[in-house]
Formats: C-alpha cells, sequence, structure tokens
C-alpha cells in the first residue's frame, strides 16, 4: 500500500471516529433532552388531569363560598343601611352644632359690641355732664369772683368818697 493510501485510510479514520464520537454525545444530549420534556409533559399531564378531577369539588366550594360571600352581604345590608344612617346623622348634627356655635359666638360678639358701645356712650355721658358740671362750677366762680370783684370795687369806691369827703372837710370845703 502507498503512503498516501495509509495516511488516507488514517485521516478518514480519525474523522470518523471524531465524528461518532460527536454524533455520540449529541445523541446523548438530544436524549436526556428528549426525557427532561418526557417527564415535564407528563408532570404536566398529571396536574391538569388532578385539576380536572378536582373541577367539581373547586366549582362547588367556589360556588358555596359565593353565596356566602352573597349571603352575608345581603344580611349585613340593613346594619350598613343603620351605619350609613348614623354616620350621616352624626355629620349633620356636627353642622349643625357647628353653626349653632358660630351663631352663639356671634351673638356674643354682638352683646359684648353692644356692651362696650354703650359703656362707651355711657362714659361719654359721664364726662360731657362732669364737663358742663365744670363748666357750670367755673361759671359760677367766675361770677362770684366777679361779684367779689364788684363788691371790692364799690367799697373801694365808697372808701374813696369817704376819704374825699373827710378829706375835704379838714380842708374846707
Amino acid at each position: 500500500m502507498s503512503d498516501y493510501n495509509r495516511d488516507y485510510d488514517e485521516n478518514a479514520a480519525r474523522f470518523a471516529g471524531e465524528a461518532f464520537v460527536l454524533t455520540e454525545g449529541s445523541y446523548d444530549c438530544a436524549d436526556q433532552a428528549f426525557d427532561r420534556e418526557e417527564q415535564r409533559v407528563g408532570d404536566s399531564f398529571r396536574r391538569d388531569e388532578q385539576a380536572v378531577e378536582n373541577a367539581p369539588e373547586n366549582v362547588a366550594r367556589y360556588a358555596e363560598q359565593g353565596f356566602n360571600n352573597t349571603v352575608q352581604g345581603v344580611e349585613n345590608i340593613p346594619s350598613d343601611i343603620g351605619a350609613g344612617l348614623r354616620g350621616a346623622a352624626n355629620w349633620i348634627g356636627e353642622k349643625i352644632g357647628g353653626v349653632e356655635n358660630e351663631g352663639r359666638r356671634a351673638e356674643q360678639d354682638v352683646e359684648n359690641r353692644y356692651d362696650q358701645a354703650e359703656q362707651g356712650v355711657e362714659n361719654r355721658y359721664n364726662d360731657a355732664e362732669q364737663d358742663v358740671d365744670r363748666f357750670g362750677q367755673d361759671a359760677r366762680n367766675k361770677y362770684n369772683d366777679a361779684e367779689q370783684d364788684v363788691d371790692r370795687f364799690n367799697s373801694g369806691v365808697e372808701n374813696s368818697y369817704n376819704q374825699g369827703e373827710q378829706q375835704g372837710r379838714r380842708d374846707g370845703w
């Protein structure tokens, strides 16, 4: 055999061996992937089968829960209405109470301002009355002072007259 054939046979054998190993590894990987997928499909099938078997019980349980929730909701309607009415009544009462308090505050403010105004008018009246009294007293005092001045003047005139008369008599008039 020639060297060419021998080299060719060795290369072909090596290539065939490598290809076989690669193919065998790929086959093993594909086989494992198939087994995993088969397991997953089987598990999914068993879950679906269990769900179908449990469906009547689940539907009955869900229907019973829905019915019970509906019945409970209907039974709660009177108390819910009562609670709503109580809440509305409380809200209305708070608003009315607030209005009444504001009314009382406003009334008290008006009364306080009226009392202050009345007190101010009374104080002004008292001040005016005192001013009038002081004016009258001052006028009386000035009148009395003027009267005394007139009396003193008259006395002075009379004294002057008497003195003049006495001096005239002395001097011989």
